[in-house]
């Protein structure tokens, strides 16, 4: 019988702040605070990871690394119901998907 040492190493999955607004109105500046932490308590992006943001209408949705926030200008052409998912993947590729859903108002 021999022992041995050895590391056990426990990862845990990127985590978001959940509470995006869910209503835009025409005119206004749609703005999220984006909390995107790893498993360390880092911004996600200044640790080595990603965030990705992706919207089939939402075309011209931002996500700025300095004030993570993302930001969107809704326009009459965008009333409605829209979706955007935001990605984000740490430094060990451990991935984490939201899909959050807007309605935009006059």
């Amino acid at each position: 019988m021999a022992k041995k040492s050895l590391k056990l190493f426990v990862y845990q999955y990127p985590e978001l702040n959940l509470n995006a607004p869910t209503e835009a109105y025409v005119g206004l500046s749609y703005i999220y605070d984006l909390q995107a932490f790893d498993m360390f308590g880092k911004y996600v992006e200044t640790n080595g990871g990603e965030i990705r943001l992706t919207s089939e209408t939402m075309t011209d949705i931002k996500f700025d690394n300095d004030t993570h926030t993302i930001r969107w200008s809704p326009t009459e052409n965008n009333l409605g119901e829209h979706k955007f998912t935001v990605g984000l993947i740490d430094q060990f590729g451990l991935t984490t998907e939201v899909t959050h859903y807007v309605s935009v108002f006059m």
